[in-house]
């Protein structure tokens, strides 16, 4: 126990004693420590211990717990690597190695190091010169770790790390722990803390540097990719991936050769950002492992999966240093399955950036979803990757979107097995959509590249056809095929088939063949909304083939549709239909729009009704209907036709008919129009050009108001129309406007009268081919023909006719024939009358024909007879305007043409009413056409005229013999005998076209005088002379009218008269109003007569008449009688048939019988004889008488009076009662 005590005590003593040393030397021991020598010497063993360079400030040695020694102030530096600041960083030895006499240091503890590590420039990135990835170097690592003592540690607490790239802070570490020990050759390292790029991570680190055998493990949470990426990248990385990664890595190198790296990292979020734009990713995962040697670099993603947007893939990646030169040393493959390829596109395009061939491969896939994709490339470098032509992509894939560049053709819901290889997009087994179309068991071809862009898509397609305009809008650069596209205003409808897209982007051809359609569209080139249901149909950028179609269109519709229409070069339509039925109320608007159709038929203003069609072909150019090539055939329903040529509506309720491009054909057609009934069969040919021509054949009725308007639709004239209703037995018609119609039947008539014609109406009028007329009173048949070609006349006439009859024919009365019978016909060629053959005989009673230009002739009977060239002309009584004349002869055809001989015979012809009668109305040309005339050059006529009395213009010549030929162009008339105005006369005339020439010779002696005082002047008048008288003179004139005539008429006549007398018929006259003027102003007496009362006797009578300008000169005119003498000078106007004369009225008593009535002048007179002057003014047969000057009495009328009186006498003025003192006479003109 003793010892117990002892042995506790000395133990304590000791303690206390080693507490004691231990508290000495805490105190003294820096004092000693802290001399520069000793400092000295522990710097340049630590430097010589661990590499680099190592400064202190302060040395402060301790003992317990362990010995050691604290080194305050710290700075450490390892050239371009790394800068470290501490506090305080204290150095344990080993506690036995110390009592021993060595100094090997244990263990490093490092309080609050701050560091800056430089990072170096891409350690891993491939080696500038090859191109290649790059090891790193390890071969200084054994070196390195030599320096290093044994069983050395380092433990690093609170640090700081600040690492610096490219002189710029990239990263810092915070709240760093550390721990770096060697024990032999092994090196190992942990890590621990914080930094800017990560919440928190965790490094450990194992590497036998004598084997470089070694291992990292590497856990990171929440790092900042965009902090790492600014770290590793200068300048603001673009694009940029923004996550808080959780990262698990483990690195295995063997030996410095090889490099084992697995990893395996998750981000909750992720940001793809470049420029403005971004794309974000929801749950990354991302598994995979690597494997770097010398010779190159093995990257595998075993697993690269997104929950937002879906993606599933891995991938492998080789980067081969040395190799076979043959093969590409970067290789990548690529596979994927499930992915979502729409949400990934932002983010692959952001990826791509500005590689163009990327760009269109990604402007091609709109997105979609990826089954599975195999996807392998190879080049020299990344960028060689991702060329087109270096892709070899395989897969399949489901609700893609594809757009064709260039054309904007969107494919949707695509689906298939995909592959692209050198730049060729291909998909087989492929399904689509487009729009609400729907294809399938498809190929699609697409070049990306851009010298060879092009498309081949061909697949089964379920088609919304109204998707398909706007498509070939897209793919069809042919501009008449998008002009036509243009016109369809909506589609609706679908149609299964196949269809084809082929050809460069900018050149696309597509083919549509469908095996089943159906669809309503609006077509501007029809007029209504159209439908169809078919069995096939083909479609290409030229054109669109139907099979077997059903079409609607309103109450319209065609049945067994094919062919199509074609764009190409000039627009064409080429169609066929088994059945078609038309309205034509609504088709005919329609056809009206297009100008070439309205052009032709604008005068049909409306259609109805409906037409039903078999077996119809139509081809031709789309916009020129005039070229349209067609056939049918078919029949028609209730069609009806409104026309301004027809009167009324046409109807027509049934028939059939055949319709070719030329012509159109019918049969048992139904004709109705006004009153007419109809059932007709018939051509019409050329009916789309301006001069149609139609040949009809027809039986029926027409009625009253069809038979008008008919018969002026034919032009027949007016006395040749017929009466209606007619019965149609048989008729054929043909007519060509404005060039021909022609019409033959038989027609049945009222009263049962039977009538058949064949008629023409043409250009040279109405041309009568045979016109048969039958009933119980006549039967004729007459002919009346032109042949334009031989140019001939063929007339004819056989049978007899009867008023009766042609009184049910005619509707106009004025046609009169009592009478007609015979048997005659005439062929007389135009150009040879000489070759004229006539035959038979004709005559007649009382024929009327109202018509030019006989109109005014009443035939009262007629009796001709002809042989051969010879025309006899037995008996020919005719009146013209009530005058009467008879006309007997011959008329003979021969070589030198036409003569004609024959007699005129009449009581009473007044040729003004003649000319005026036989007058052609303006505008009315009685004569055939010049060339259907006759050519008579060398026809004479001789007529031998007995007229008894012939009276033109108030003049008349009495007993008229005379002969008239006539030749060619001129007509000469001898007169051996005539009376004109009491007076007889000789004489000729020629007529001419251009003026009629007359010469008169009156010439008589001896001769019984009647005399009209106003004969000459052509002036009516009651006063007659009566006497023997004798004439001589001559007359001439020239002119084409009356006023010319008269005006032109020249010559001088003498007239002398003894014994005669002067009567008055009537009340005024010349010689009535001078007596009556000088009896009741009684400036004469003694037994004069009164004309009114009785007859004036004269003794003599002589007058000289000169004929000039239209007038009468009176040059001398004396009249001697028992109680009065008389002498006359003055001029007779015979235009305006007004005289004005100077009379010298002298009775044969003294002057005291005279003047005893005037005071102041008998006391101055005596018993010589006087003369009164009057003047005598005014119309021809009613003058006024009144009393003159003496002044106004010329020398030569004084001269006449003295011959007259053979006596001298004297001029007296007479004073007339008050009653005549006012009254004035009137002058000649």
């Amino acid at each position: 126990m003793r010892l117990l005590k002892k042995i506790a005590r000395w133990s304590l003593w000791g303690i206390a004693a080693l507490v004691l040393l231990l508290a000495v030397l805490h105190f003294l021991l820096p004092l000693a420590l802290n001399t520069r020598p000793l400092k000295e010497i522990i710097a340049l063993y630590l430097n010589q211990a661990v590499p680099g360079g190592l400064r202190f400030g302060h040395l402060k040695p301790q003992l317990l717990p362990l010995p050691g020694l604290a080194l305050n102030q710290v700075q450490y530096d390892l050239p371009s690597r790394l800068n470290l600041s501490a506090e305080t960083v204290a150095v344990y030895p080993r506690v036995l190695a110390l009592l021993r006499g060595r100094v090997d240091i244990d263990q490093v503890r490092v309080v609050v190091p701050v560091a800056t590590v430089h990072w170096p420039a891409s350690p891993s990135a491939p080696d500038a010169g090859t191109g290649k990835p790059k090891l790193p170097d390890l071969s200084g690592l054994p070196a390195l770790a030599a320096r290093f003592p044994d069983h050395l540690s380092i433990l690093l607490s609170k640090g700081q790390i600040t690492f610096v790239h490219e002189g710029q802070a990239a990263a810092q570490v915070r709240s760093l722990s550390a721990l770096i020990e060697k024990n032999g050759s092994a090196l190992r390292a942990e890590l621990k803390g914080n930094s800017d790029w990560a919440e928190h991570f965790h490094l450990e680190a194992s590497v036998d540097t004598a084997s470089l055998i070694g291992a990292i493990q590497l856990e990171v949470k929440g790092a900042q990719s965009a902090k790492w990426e600014s770290a590793l990248r200068s300048g603001r990385p673009d694009p940029m991936i923004q996550a808080a990664v959780d990262l698990q890595l483990s690195v295995q190198s063997r030996r410095g050769q090889v490099l084992e790296i697995a990893f395996s990292s998750t981000a909750p979020e992720i940001t793809l950002t470049r420029g403005g734009a971004a794309a974000a990713g929801r749950k990354l995962l991302v598994k995979g492992a690597a494997n770097l040697t010398q010779e190159r670099l093995h990257l595998e993603v075993n697993r690269l999966q997104l929950e937002q947007p879906r993606l599933n893939l891995s991938t492998a990646m080789t980067w081969q240093r040395q190799g076979d030169r043959e093969a590409a040393p970067l290789q990548l493959s690529l596979q994927a399955q499930d992915s979502d390829v729409t949400a990934l596109l932002q983010a692959v395009k952001l990826l791509a950036g500005d590689a163009a061939e990327t760009n269109l491969l990604l402007r091609v896939i709109q997105g979609g979803q990826l089954v599975s994709l195999a996807l392998d490339t190879a080049g020299d470098s990344l960028a060689e990757l991702a060329q087109l032509h270096r892709l070899r992509l395989s897969g399949k894939a489901s609700g893609v979107h594809i757009v064709i560049p260039g054309i904007d053709l969107n494919l949707t819901k695509v689906s298939g097995d995909w592959q692209l290889s050198e730049g060729v997009l291909a998909a087989q087994h492929a399904g689509a959509q487009l729009g609400e179309s729907r294809g399938h068991n498809g190929t699609l071809r697409l070049g990306l590249r851009e010298e060879d862009r092009f498309l081949e898509l061909d697949l089964d397609l379920t088609a919304d056809l109204a998707q398909l305009p706007p498509v070939l809008n897209k793919v069809v650069r042919n501009r008449p095929f998008r002009a036509e596209l243009a016109r369809i205003q909506s589609i609706q409808g679908r149609a299964a088939g196949r269809l084809s897209i082929s050809g460069p982007l900018d050149d696309l051809e597509i083919k549509v063949a469908a095996s089943d359609f159906s669809f309503t569209a609006e077509y501007d080139r029809l007029p209504y909304p159209l439908a169809a249901l078919g069995r096939g149909l083909s479609l290409t950028r030229d054109g669109i083939v139907l099979k077997e179609a059903n079409v609607r269109m309103s109450r319209s519709a065609i049945d067994g549709l094919s062919g199509g229409m074609t764009w190409r070069a000039q627009p064409k339509i080429d169609i066929r239909a088994a059945a078609t039925r038309f309205g034509w109320d609504q088709l005919y608007p329609w056809l009206v729009g297009f100008a070439a159709f309205k052009e032709r038929f604008n005068d049909i203003e409306a259609v109805g009704g409906r037409l039903a069609l078999t077996d119809s072909r139509l081809d031709g150019p789309l916009g020129d209907l005039r070229r349209w090539r067609f056939t049918s055939s078919g029949n028609v329903d209730d069609l009806t036709i409104r026309t301004s040529r027809l009167p009324s509506v046409l109807s027509i309720p049934q028939g059939t008919f055949e319709v070719l491009t030329e012509r159109l054909s019918f049969a048992d057609m139904r004709i109705r129009m006004l009153d007419s009934d109809i059932k007709a069969s018939g051509t019409i040919s050329a009916y789309r050009e301006d001069r149609p021509r139609a040949s009809l054949a027809a039986k029926g009725v027409i009625g009253d108001e069809a038979a008008v308007w008919l018969q002026q639709w034919l032009e027949v004239p007016a006395e040749l129309k017929v009466r209606a209703p007619i019965a149609v037995e048989k008729a054929e018609l043909f007519w060509q406007p404005r060039t021909e119609t022609r019409l033959q039947g038989v027609f049945i008539l009222p009263g049962e009268l039977k009538l058949g014609c064949a008629l023409t109406s043409g250009q040279e009028g109405l041309n009568l081919q045979e016109l048969t007329i039958r009933d119980e009173l006549s039967d004729a048949r007459m002919a009346l023909r032109y042949d334009r070609a031989r140019k001939i006349w063929e007339l004819g006439y056989r049978g007899s006719l009867a008023n009766a009859t042609l009184v049910k024919l005619l509707r106009n009365d004025s046609v009169y024939a009592e009478l007609i019978e015979g048997d005659f016909s005439a062929r007389i060629p135009v150009d040879q009358p000489a070759g004229t053959r006539l035959d038979g005989s004709l005559m007649g009673r009382n024929l009327i024909l109202p018509f030019p230009p006989w109109r005014h002739l009443h035939i009262r009977q007629f009796d001709l007879g002809a042989r051969q060239e010879l025309l006899e002309i037995r008996r020919l009584d005719v009146t013209v305007d009530e005058q009467r004349a008879s006309i007997t002869g011959v008329a003979v055809f021969d070589a030198q043409g036409l003569a004609l001989d024959v007699a005129l015979s009449a009581d009473t012809l007044d040729l003004g009413r003649l000319v005026e009668t036989f007058k052609t109305p303006a505008g009315e040309d009685q004569m055939p056409p010049q060339e259907s005339r006759p050519a008579m050059t060398g026809w004479t006529a001789r007529v031998d005229m007995g007229i008894t009395r012939l009276i033109y213009n108030h003049y008349a010549l009495e007993s008229l013999l005379a002969v008239l030929t006539l030749q060619n162009d001129h007509a000469d008339i001898q007169i051996s005998d005539a009376d004109l105005c009491g007076i007889s006369a000789r004489g000729s005339a020629r007529w001419t076209p251009g003026e009629l020439r007359l010469e008169l010779v009156p010439q008589a002696a001896g001769q019984p005088l009647q005399f009209v005082t106003g004969c000459l002047t052509g002036a009516p008048s009651t006063e007659r002379i009566e006497g023997s008288y004798e004439v001589s003179g001559k007359l001439f004139t020239q002119g084409t009218t009356a006023e010319v005539l008269t005006r032109n008429l020249k010559g001088v006549v003498r007239l002398n008269a003894v014994d005669g007398r002067v009567f008055n018929a009537g009340e005024v006259g010349i010689f009535s109003n001078l007596l009556s003027f000088l009896h009741i102003n009684n400036l004469i007496t003694g037994d004069f007569p009164n004309l009114r009362a009785r007859d004036f006797k004269f003794k003599r009578f002589t007058s000289e008449l000169e004929f000039k300008d239209g007038r009468i000169e009176l040059n001398e005119a004396q009249v001697t009688s028992d109680g009065l003498n008389m002498a006359a000078e003055g001029k007779i106007n015979m235009l305006t048939r007004k005289l004005d004369l100077t009379v010298l009225v002298s009775p044969l008593t003294t002057i005291d019988a005279v003047i005893k009535r005037i005071p102041i002048v008998g006391r101055i007179l005596g018993g010589t004889l006087v003369a009164v002057p009057v003047g005598v003014r005014g119309p021809l047969t009613n003058p006024n008488v009144t009393p003159l000057s003496p002044k106004a009495v010329g020398s030569r009328l004084l001269g006449i009076m003295e011959r007259t009186l053979e006596t001298p006498f004297k001029l007296i003025e007479p004073i007339l009662p008050s009653s005549r003192k006012g009254e004035q006479g009137q002058g000649a003109d």
